[in-house]
């Protein structure tokens, strides 16, 4: 309506509280890698995401500044779409989850009804090898139903995402 505009984007802090929280809906973190203030970002979600953590030494969790880790699960799914086409993202989502991949709608579907509700990160959605068709099928149909649903998306993109992005 007029005078609505897009809320600043979360912090670090905030993007620890979301993900120790029981809020449910769509978050977007703005600036990527090519922002020195998000530079936090990557290795935040990597600390919770199971299938990350274990790459990452003990020894950079120990010195990591406070707020710059999350607990392990606090994340399901972490996935950077750099470079990546749609088919790969795809396939990296039905993996985690133990889903057929048959195509973006079927995967969708499921992961909206999925028990528990996940928590997903799609991070440098911008980048994917074709960022357009990720958008439509996978990020907007999750981002469309993500609160009613219970699910925890947070998306990241290294420029602005786009105006209609639900």
């Amino acid at each position: 309506g007029a005078g609505w505009s897009r809320p600043a984007p979360p912090r670090r802090q905030e993007v620890g509280r979301l993900f120790a929280g029981v809020w449910s809906g769509t978050a977007i973190i703005t600036g990527g890698t090519a922002d020195a203030g998000t530079l936090w970002f990557a290795p935040l979600v990597a600390t919770a995401d199971p299938s990350a953590r274990p790459r990452i030494s003990d020894a950079a969790i120990a010195v990591a500044p406070h707020g710059a880790v999350l607990g392990i699960g606090a994340i399901d799914l972490a996935v950077d779409a750099g470079g990546s086409t749609v088919r790969e993202i795809r396939h990296r989502i039905a993996e985690r989850f133990g889903m057929p991949d048959d195509d973006a709608r079927g995967l969708v579907d499921r992961l909206l009804h999925r028990q528990p509700p996940p928590a997903v990160v799609i991070d440098r959605v911008d980048c994917a090898d074709d960022p357009d068709a990720l958008i439509d099928e996978l990020v907007v149909p999750l981002a469309a139903q993500a609160r009613r649903r219970g699910i925890r998306l947070v998306l990241g993109f290294t420029g602005r995402p786009p105006a209609d992005l639900p």
